[in-house]
């Protein structure tokens, strides 16, 4: 096995018109670098006949490909919408600016701000999060923000600290979690990396990313933890406790969902990515 620190992505052949449209129309840093961090990683399960292709792909579904495809051909025909785009742009005549998809759906929602936040100030855990976040599929971004607006509403209802974790999803190796606390940061910051440490034992992660918003949704820190995993009789006492204090009735299809976004679980989060759902667990 190559080690981490030794494995080298596959370039990506390109020419200057298609680097062009992509810093023209992803005008975030933070979701530019985390697409061209995605696109080498499809190096080898993508066939498309151009990179605008690929961009077209990534700003229609975040080229995501699912783990149950090995391989995935696109013809040029998905570029019509980016085509049509970047000729308003670059002609000023009226018509969509942006193709509807990954910079669109989210417009506005609570995702989008925590990103733009951690963009803004920049720190390394809390980047770490981000581009984590950014390399899940629409619906995970989705539950994903269904699960922030959920432990936000609780926040505000009790005046208690909520969780709300993520595993991304078997062979990642990593997780993310979302604390959202009023308390003084040395008591958020202590509470918080308690919770990550225990969900990264519990998924045998060797990295988990963690940040604590207050019930406006700001964002006040972030932490990560990198190690490798090892099975620790301490950590199985307490994460047997927290698994009791934490664990989550089963969820009927037609009851609300556990994430928070009052809607009927089958239409929320059920069968969802990255083991969402009832994966959100209140801090006692």
């Amino acid at each position: 096995m190559v080690p981490r620190f030794l494995f080298i992505r596959p370039p990506i052949v390109t020419d200057i018109f298609a680097i062009d449209a992509m810093t023209e129309m992803i005008e975030s840093p933070l979701w530019l670098l985390s697409y061209i961090h995605r696109r080498s990683g499809y190096f080898d399960q993508l066939f498309v006949p151009d990179e605008l292709t690929a961009l077209s792909l990534h700003l229609k579904r975040n080229l995501w490909i699912s783990e149950e495809f090995s391989f995935a051909h696109c013809g040029d025909e998905v570029s019509c919408e980016l085509d049509a785009a970047m000729t308003v742009r670059r002609e000023l005549i009226p018509g969509k600016r942006t193709p509807d998809g990954i910079l669109t759906k989210f417009v506005g929602s609570t995702i989008e701000k925590v990103l733009k936040q951690i963009e803004s100030r920049p720190e390394g855990a809390a980047l770490s999060f981000a581009f984590h976040v950014l390399m899940l599929s629409e619906e995970g971004m989705r539950a994903l923000s269904d699960g922030i607006d959920g432990v936000i509403n609780r926040a505000r209802r009790d005046a208690l600290r909520h969780d709300f974790t993520m595993g991304l999803g078997p062979g990642t190796g990593t997780g993310i979690t979302v604390h959202c606390s009023e308390e003084p940061r040395h008591s958020a910051l202590e509470a918080l990396r308690g919770h990550c440490e225990k969900r990264k034992y519990i998924h045998k992660a060797t990295t988990w990313f963690g940040i604590c918003i207050d019930g406006r949704a700001q964002v006040r820190f972030g932490i990560g933890l990198k190690y490798e995993w090892q099975q620790n009789p301490r950590m199985d006492l307490l994460v047997s406790d927290f698994i009791d204090r934490s664990a989550v009735t089963k969820v009927g299809r037609n009851d609300p969902c556990p994430c928070g976004s009052g809607r009927k679980f089958k239409k929320c989060c059920i069968g969802r990515v990255g083991g969402i759902g009832r994966e959100s667990f209140r801090s006692d």
